[in-house]
């Protein structure tokens, strides 16, 4: 895995399957995970519903940056453990198997339903499955934003210049925005429904009324 020579290195994929994981137990170890946490998890699942691309980014430089919050270690333990041929690629087959018991169905057709719901809620490229990052946004308990610690992280790293403001500009940076009229005229309206003082940009607090909204009480 530190074979600095990306042709020489071995892939994830590989290393996972390693005899060395099954040696160790290391699956047993990593995936030991409560019913509790497991209807939490569905419950995120099914309710996930941003609002806007912003809650989204802010979501994903989260579950990325803040790998040490237990909450977010643990989902990817779930993940892990359901996505059984470890490429990162939660199909619908895997989930229907994996989260069947949680999902208080009785017929293969409500369980079609459940899973094509939570699909559709998360699977925002539509390529058929489900990425790590995009289970892990959704499945965060979202109370998590009531933290103002946790808001200001994700705050710091979306106001680029450090003025206590998101401006036009440094939206347009993390969207990746560049010359797209289209694109730009969705992002002025989108910090025009954020911006509730209406002096064209996002301050912390307009920032956390709007992250705050995305949780379902």
């Amino acid at each position: 895995c530190l074979e600095l020579n990306v042709k020489k290195r071995i892939n994830s994929n590989n290393a996972l399957n390693h005899k060395w994981f099954d040696v160790c137990d290391t699956k047993r170890y990593f995936c030991e995970i409560n019913d509790y946490f497991y209807n939490k998890i569905i419950n995120n699942l099914i309710s996930y519903k941003p609002k806007n691309k912003l809650q989204e980014i802010g979501l994903t430089y989260l579950v990325h940056n803040f790998p040490n919050l237990d909450e977010i270690k643990n989902i990817n333990k779930v993940y892990a453990n359901k996505n059984k041929n470890k490429n990162g690629k939660l199909t619908k087959y895997e989930a229907k198997k994996a989260f069947k018991e949680y999902l208080n169905t009785s017929t293969t057709e409500e369980l079609n339903i459940k899973v094509d719901e939570i699909f559709n809620n998360i699977d925002n490229d539509k390529n058929g499955y489900i990425e790590n990052e995009e289970f892990a946004r959704a499945a965060l308990d979202k109370s998590i934003f009531l933290d103002d610690k946790v808001l200001k992280f994700i705050f710091d790293f979306l106001d680029k210049d450090g003025s206590g403001q998101i401006n036009f500009d440094e939206m347009k940076t993390v969207f990746g925005i560049n010359n797209n009229k289209e694109a730009e005229s969705i992002l002025v309206n989108l910090i025009k429904d954020i911006d509730t003082d209406n002096n064209g940009e996002i301050s912390f607090n307009e920032f956390k009324k709007m992250m705050i909204n995305i949780i379902h009480f």
